[in-house]
């Protein structure tokens, strides 16, 4: 059975810790960040604690001063010790605390931390299936976030399950694509590589941002709306995810994708976060 921890406590992950009003339970009020761990080292965890506390300060939620990087990496390498784990997807869960109706009457957070054993200690390569949604998302500061409210993604989900595609790509209400369901996109046309630009309202990636870091080095890297027209005539598509790492795209609607060019850029970036987790050990 499965160890979770929740405000500084380990408990069976099957035991009830969500109160009724827990406020992500009725607002949509928390973050969240979905990690990768390979043999027992989180390997871009300064990104999403980073992350995660940028994210907490905009929504105004108050972060127990213990909390700090040092702590958080110590508690997830305990729990996946307590797990008896080495490889694991964990996800960080961060809701503001305490009662109220939409204004709260505190702005501390309760923390909870999950982990799942995973069978890989790096990224596998895959090839996945893409459609378009028709829900739309934001634009702004908000939308950047992993926020609990993603009614539209879940939706997104559903239908991309309905059409036998692994994903979805969502657009924003101005008609530009913002990302997939569950992953940041990326285009390849010649010797140029788009990726939509967070002011079309889609995640503040972590893998987003540790790929461009890296391709910005060896590729004409361009953050810019991308339309649907891009898509069509693009050579390649690839999409990011910080747990999944880098997966090509076969199909979007009916127009077949090559992917010379990805299998490259995958192999880069796992000897890259390869590199990281022996660093990790050492």
């Amino acid at each position: 059975m499965a160890i979770a921890f929740y405000n500084n406590t380990y408990v069976e992950d099957t035991l009830p810790v969500i109160q009724a009003d827990n406020r992500a339970f009725r607002y949509g009020d928390g973050l969240f960040e979905s990690m990768v761990a390979f043999d027992s080292v989180v390997p871009l965890l300064p990104y999403h604690y980073e992350r995660l506390r940028h994210s907490a300060e905009i929504l105004m939620m108050e972060l127990h001063q213990y909390m700090d990087f040092d702590w958080f990496k110590a508690t997830v390498m305990d729990l996946l010790s307590r797990n008896k784990t080495a490889n694991a997807r964990i996800r960080i869960q961060l809701t503001r605390a305490g009662a109220g109706l939409y204004k709260p009457e505190i702005n501390t957070t309760d923390l909870l931390i999950t982990c799942t054993a995973i069978p890989n200690n790096r990224f596998e390569w895959s090839s996945i299936n893409a459609t378009f949604s028709p829900y739309r998302v934001d634009t702004g500061v908000l939308s950047n976030l992993k926020t609990t409210s993603k009614i539209q993604y879940v939706l997104s989900a559903l239908l991309a399950e309905k059409k036998g595609a692994s994903e979805a790509f969502l657009f924003n209400t101005k008609g530009t694509l913002a990302e997939a369901v569950q992953s940041n996109v990326f285009l390849i046309k010649g010797d140029l590589i788009m990726t939509p630009a967070l002011t079309n309202g889609g995640v503040n990636g972590v893998m987003r941002r540790y790929v461009i870091g890296q391709l910005e080095e060896t590729f004409n890297v361009v953050q810019a709306d991308v339309l649907m027209n891009d898509i069509d005539e693009a050579d390649e598509i690839f999409v990011t995810n910080a747990v999944r790492g880098i997966q090509s795209v076969a199909v979007v609607g009916s127009v077949v994708y090559s992917d010379a060019k990805t299998r490259d850029i995958f192999a880069m970036i796992n000897q890259g976060i390869r590199q990281m987790v022996l660093a990790g050990k050492s």
